[in-house]
């Protein structure tokens, strides 16, 4: 099977000398004598990490094992922190230890670190390091599974069993000095600096502080939130006001009002809106959408990384109007009751990197096919639109008869994209269902399959 690659961060560090000099009133003088040049030289320090697997595919078997060798990959010139951390969605089903050595991270449910000292080569450069996370490389299915274990409590077969990891790797200084040479002390403050994003954001506990901070918003204003705890919003969706919005989930669930059709409403701006969502559920289910655009004269660069996204209908949903919005989704699952993602809007982007996306066609069975659809949509008027998916899974499953097919080409010029990854339907493995609504939308679109 192939080995396949993602860079996770690079952090460099270079040398710099700056000079301040301050001088008070009045007149001065200059003596002074030249020297000849001093050169200095200044050595570049790098810290990059990547992390590896050789299987993404699994059939859980009670008693069966199966291989699992997420490989943090590090090159590091200075003394680094490590981190290890693991989104554990099996409900018990799926049994690993976390191989030797790894510390579990005070404060923070699996995250787990490690310093690494640079290896370096005879020319003083850095050589990769390989830290693997799972013990013996091997996960586990107890054999006392039952089918009552392998579906939900409407009888289908559970189709959210996730179990992911990703890495974060920083220099150890100044964070070791800092926490009065603490090692673990050192590492949380160095942990902290892995959410860059939400430094200065406000920490919420409530759906009146969530609400607040967005109404709060005017237009050219940010919104930074750092989730305390799982809310639920008392009504209506979060209306996005200002040019930017900040959501850091730390593993919580932000989910939807009773009287709300969606969570989050990017509508009618007229300015680029910049969206970054991290760490979080966003739980819709009974709803129509989760994530909304609309109207966005000047478009939206849109942001996911560890994000789970739920809907009845439409998971993201970027409605016409819109100037071109750019998603850029990483460690997602976007699972919904019929697409996972679909546009309405030319010259749109959609980039999804090891990610999991589900359409479930559960709507009740027509034989003139009105509600057959697709987890993944290009709709007319969206001219010019591209979907980029790489290390993905997509999903098409239907219960009541109606076809549900991978990629829906409704429109013109449509480019797509796709690098290692598995197309499922129904539960199997197989080639990639793609349908159109026009023999235009086959003849100008652009196909790349690996």
């Amino acid at each position: 099977m192939a080995h396949t690659k993602r860079k996770m961060m690079t952090a460099a560090i270079a040398g710099s000398l700056a000079a301040i000099i301050a001088a008070g009133g009045g007149t001065l003088a200059y003596l002074y004598g030249q020297t000849r040049n001093v050169e200095n030289d200044f050595k570049d320090n790098k810290v990059t990490l990547e992390i590896s697997e050789t299987s993404r595919e699994y059939n859980i078997v009670p008693g069966k094992s199966d291989p699992k060798d997420p490989t943090l990959e590090i090159t590091n010139t200075l003394t680094s922190y490590l981190f290890a951390m693991i989104k554990d969605k099996t409900d018990g089903i799926v049994k690993y230890e976390v191989a030797d050595d790894w510390i579990p991270l005070p404060g923070y449910d699996k995250v787990y670190y490690r310093v690494v000292e640079p290896s370096l080569n005879s020319d003083g450069e850095a050589v990769t390091q390989y830290f693997g996370v799972v013990k013996d490389d091997k996960v586990d299915y107890s054999a006392a599974l039952t089918n009552a274990d392998m579906v939900k409590p409407d009888g289908s077969l559970k189709d959210d069993v996730i179990l992911a990891f990703s890495g974060f790797a920083i220099q150890q200084e100044p964070f070791l000095t800092d926490a009065g040479n603490d090692v673990e002390a050192g590492a949380l403050l160095a942990y902290a600096e892995s959410d860059t994003h939400s430094r200065g954001a406000k920490k919420v506990t409530t759906a009146e502080e969530v609400k607040d901070e967005f109404q709060a918003a005017g237009e050219g204003e940010a919104v930074k939130i750092s989730l305390q705890d799982d809310i639920t919003l008392d009504s209506g969706a979060l209306e996005v006001k200002g040019d930017s919005v900040v959501i850091d989930g730390n593993g919580h669930t932000l989910t939807v009002a009773d009287d709300s059709t969606r969570i989050l409403n990017i509508n009618d701006t007229d300015q680029k809106v910049d969206v970054d969502i991290s760490d979080v559920t966003l739980d819709a289910s009974g709803k129509e959408r989760c994530i909304s655009l609309y109207g966005n004269t000047e478009g939206a660069d849109i942001s996911l990384d560890n994000v789970d996204i739920i809907a009845d209908m439409y998971a993201i949903n970027v409605a016409s109007n819109n100037g071109p919005v750019n998603i850029k989704a990483t460690n997602t699952t976007a699972s919904t009751g019929w697409c996972a993602y679909q546009s309405w809007s030319p010259d749109c982007t959609a980039t999804f990197e090891n990610c999991t996306l589900i359409g479930l066609n559960d709507k009740s069975y027509n034989a003139d096919g009105w509600n057959n659809f697709s987890t993944i949509v290009i709709n007319q008027p969206a001219t010019n639109n591209t979907v980029n998916l790489k290390n993905c899974t997509v999903e098409a499953n239907q219960t009541t008869g109606n076809r549900q097919s991978h990629i829906s080409l409704r429109s013109t010029n449509t480019t797509i994209n796709s690098e290692n990854t598995i197309y499922k339907k129904d539960g199997t493995v197989g080639d990639p269902h793609i349908t159109a609504t026009s023999q235009e939308a086959i003849d100008t679109a652009t196909l790349n399959f690996d």
